[in-house]
């Protein structure tokens, strides 16, 4: 087996796969939750209702930014991506299996740019299905009395 494909094959298992899903899965524990207990919590304690009778569409001032927000989560994604090809550079070498041509020749070895347009367009979609999600349960909440 030739020792470019260690390159070949880490650029697109992370690019591809480990990076946008795995950064995701990490916002939407953490964010995701964050936004659903905040919003519930605005629930609970009536200030969506406060918002409501002062004529303030509660979606659009308490969603709206945190969809928008988590749109940038590309940028969080291409930093992800960056350390891990770097990380598979430096496992690469300390592990003897290829030199650091070899690893190179592999990352540029059938690359198609639109693989990793396609890995920052679902980050996009899954960025927003976290921030709709979470925010739809905030809303959702209502106390038990």
């Amino acid at each position: 087996m030739p020792t470019y494909l260690i390159g070949y094959a880490t650029r697109d298992a992370i690019i591809l796969e480990f990076s946008p899903t795995i950064i995701s899965l990490l916002l939407a524990g953490k964010i995701g939750s964050n936004i659903a207990s905040s919003i519930g919590t605005m629930r609970v304690t009536q200030q969506i209702d406060a918002l409501e009778v002062m004529g303030v569409n509660p979606v659009t001032y308490l969603v709206r930014p945190k969809i928008i927000a988590l749109v940038f989560n590309p940028i969080l994604i291409s930093v992800s991506m960056f350390v891990g090809v770097i990380g598979g550079l430096i496992a690469g070498i300390l592990s003897h299996d290829c030199t650091a041509t070899e690893y190179i020749n592999g990352l540029q070895y059938d690359f198609i740019p639109f693989k990793a347009l396609y890995a920052l367009i679902k980050t996009i979609l899954f960025a927003f299905i976290i921030a709709s999600v979470s925010s739809f349960y905030g809303f959702l909440l209502m106390a038990v009395l």
